[in-house]
């Protein structure tokens, strides 16, 4: 059986094939916006307004709660400001940058709240194992009750 060949996609839009030049030319509107960042951190928020969508998509498609995914994106912004002074460019776009900061976040919190979590301690405390000596001895005596089991 031969295989049929998809017919060619028609371009609709105007100047299909101009898209290298309008992709280099985001290259260098953004590497502008980087470059003035670096040098007036006030300026700063135009990174973040565009990329902010992206970076949030991001952190939300892998963060299924929503309040931890702002509180990952808060930090992811945070430490791309922080680190903006040693960002070089290397030709590829700054949300690449940005999205390799936002998966060590999610990993990093995934992390945090591994250690937060913690299995339920049973009634008798953390030491299961030696609680059934340990309620039987006069030492327990004395503590609940104030005496000794034998006196």
């Amino acid at each position: 059986m031969k295989a049929a060949r998809r017919p060619a996609r028609k371009s609709s839009a105007k100047g299909l094939h101009e898209g290298a030049p309008a992709e280099e030319g985001r290259g260098a509107d953004e590497r502008l916006l980087v470059e003035s960042a670096q040098s007036d951190p006030a300026k700063f928020d135009a990174l973040y307004e565009l990329h902010f969508e992206r970076a949030y998509a991001f952190v939300a498609g892998r963060v299924r709660d929503r309040a931890t995914a702002e509180d990952v994106t808060s930090e992811v912004f945070h430490k791309a400001l922080a680190n903006l002074p040693s960002y070089e460019w290397r030709g590829a776009p700054f949300a690449a940058w940005l999205l390799r900061i936002a998966a060590n976040a999610i990993v990093d919190q995934a992390k945090r709240a591994a250690r937060e979590f913690s299995r339920p301690k049973d009634r008798w405390g953390s030491f299961p194992r030696f609680r059934s000596r340990w309620w039987r001895s006069d030492l327990w005596s004395s503590e609940v009750f104030g005496r000794s089991r034998s006196g």
